[in-house]
């Protein structure tokens, strides 16, 4: 299915041989603090790439690798029904 960015937030990215690769930018995030005095204010800022699924019924699969470059890189494969907001993951 066609991919489309969510949000406004455009990163890296290219399909090679069935393998989609993306790039995240320095300093974007998707992170949601725990509650509590004193905790830094969340921050939903860095790329998604989405799709709409095909009608009837269909599966994902997707294995997530990261090149990790400082102590807190993360990668996600974030999955929700229906429509997704930045900063509001599943």
């Amino acid at each position: 299915p066609a991919l489309r960015w969510l949000g406004g937030v455009e990163g890296a990215a290219s399909v090679e041989e069935g393998v989609l690769t993306m790039t995240a930018g320095a300093r974007t995030d998707w992170f949601n603090p725990p509650p509590g005095e004193g905790m830094p204010s969340g921050l939903a800022n860095a790329p998604c790439l989405v799709f709409s699924p095909p009608p009837g019924d269909w599966q994902l699969a997707a294995r997530v690798e990261v090149v990790h470059k400082s102590l807190f890189d993360a990668g996600t494969r974030p999955a929700a029904a229906g429509a997704v907001r930045p900063g509001a993951l599943p």
